[in-house]
């Protein structure tokens, strides 16, 4: 960190707002200035203190048609990034990723050769920025610090639709609910019977006698069999 930090001359004379402030180039051109200052970021660690020596942005292109905004915005680097919008008769401000910081939008039109100061807006946030990704929260174990609702899920081959964890769990616990309410109960098992007793063993009854051959001899008499007492 620097010594002084960087800004600390504007707090001293009570010029708080000068801090990492976006204008126009003393001899204007397709760049601003940012003036030295620094900010405080939160992340799962703990606070930082983020730094900026001052200096000049990257080179900003006019649009070939319409009207476009540019944002100047610092990260937690301390490094500063220009996002550019989309050319448009009317244009919308461009998305703020995370990890980006706003410190002023520059409205360029068709043509511009310079950045003056009437085209610089202060976007800067008046009240601390919170924490806005869930990603900031890791380590953290404060009781609802992670909320099932922020954290997505994909259904995959699963046969869920839901696309966050939240609305998952609920959606399992219907299911199971309705399985439960279908399901029926378990049959007694039966008693096992009782085993017969053996019965006695008949004697065997004598054999017939074979038939005497003829010619053609005739077959002898089957024996009969004997019988069970």
């Amino acid at each position: 960190m620097n010594i002084p930090p960087y800004g600390h001359a504007f707090r001293k004379a009570l010029m708080q707002q000068a801090n990492v402030r976006v204008k126009a180039q003393d001899v204007p051109d397709m760049t601003a200035y940012v003036s030295p200052g620094g900010f405080w970021y939160y992340t799962s660690s703990g606070a930082s203190y983020i730094e900026y020596a001052g200096g000049s942005t990257s080179t900003v292109t006019a649009p070939g048609s319409d009207f476009k905004w540019v944002l100047i915005t610092i990260n937690a680097s301390g490094n500063i990034v220009v996002l550019d919008g989309t050319p448009a008769a009317v244009p919308v401000l461009p998305t703020l990723p995370r990890g980006r910081f706003p410190l002023a939008a520059i409205y360029v039109s068709a043509g511009d050769t310079t950045i003056t100061e009437d085209m610089i807006y202060d976007m800067r946030p008046d009240f601390e920025m919170s924490v806005r990704d869930h990603r900031d929260l890791m380590s953290l174990t404060l009781t609802g610090s992670h909320p099932a609702s922020a954290i997505s899920f994909t259904p995959g081959a699963s046969g869920l639709i839901s696309t966050e964890l939240q609305s998952a769990i609920l959606e399992l616990k219907t299911l199971f609910d309705d399985l439960y309410a279908h399901a029926g109960t378990s049959g007694t098992s039966g008693t096992a019977g009782s085993s017969g007793t053996s019965g006695d063993t008949g004697e065997d009854g004598t054999s017939g006698t074979s038939g005497t051959s003829g010619e053609d001899g005739t077959s002898g008499t089957s024996g009969t069999s004997g019988v069970s007492p």
